[in-house]
């Protein structure tokens, strides 16, 4: 399946699983000061998927299928509840053709968390 993390606490742990959720992913953002790369790329993680969401829901609407909305909305929502289930379980999210992106969104998260001060 996927290697194991280190030996994360349980709330830690839950927490990386809330970035999944839609829009939380933002609010984790803006209130939680100290985050670990690790936590970064979860809640990164959360954006992109959510983005992904939205992107394909308005190409659906544009070429016709709203129909199709629901299905869509469905695996939107597994997909997000099978990631926090892996992350809280303690097995690592790898999305392997966004890793290079998302490795160097929190390059730069991480930058300007270190400058804030």
């Amino acid at each position: 399946m996927g290697e194991t993390q280190q030996k994360i606490p349980n709330n830690t742990r839950f927490k990386y699983a809330l970035s999944y959720l839609p829009f939380w992913a933002f609010l984790m953002m803006a209130i939680e000061k100290e985050r670990s790369s690790l936590f970064q790329k979860h809640i990164h993680y959360g954006i992109l998927l959510l983005v992904g969401y939205i992107f394909g829901e308005i190409v659906l609407r544009i070429l016709g299928l709203g129909f199709l909305s629901m299905l869509w909305w469905i695996l939107y929502v597994w997909v997000c509840v099978y990631f926090a289930h892996k992350v809280y379980a303690g097995s690592s999210v790898d999305i392997q053709g966004f890793d290079a992106i998302i490795d160097s969104m929190v390059e730069k998260d991480t930058k300007k968390n270190n400058t804030d001060f």
